[in-house]
């Protein structure tokens, strides 16, 4: 979990204003993790459950007609489940 902790988001950009300097962060223990090795398809699996999670943007901005509102985002999120997979293969 140490991999997602503090992982950089690339800049967002949509009409009228941005997110950027975004990183993610893993907010709760990661005790529900499982790692599992599926052979016949020489895979490697991790899986974790219950997993809170936060999103921060040092860099916000949005307009509207003639406002513009700036400044950071903060976002929490519980119950995140998350699934990796890796195949390796030979040549």
């Amino acid at each position: 979990m140490n991999i997602l902790n503090g992982a950089d988001i690339p800049n967002i950009n949509f009409d009228d204003g941005h997110l950027n300097n975004n990183k993610f962060h893993v907010t709760s223990d990661d005790k529900d993790v499982v790692v599992e090795v599926d052979e016949g398809s020489n895979a490697l699996k991790l899986t974790a459950n219950n997993l809170g999670a936060g999103f921060t943007s040092s860099d916000f901005r949005y307009e509207l007609w003639f406002l513009a509102a700036t400044g950071t985002v903060e976002v929490a999120v519980s119950q995140v489940h998350f699934t990796a997979e890796v195949v390796l293969q030979s040549q």
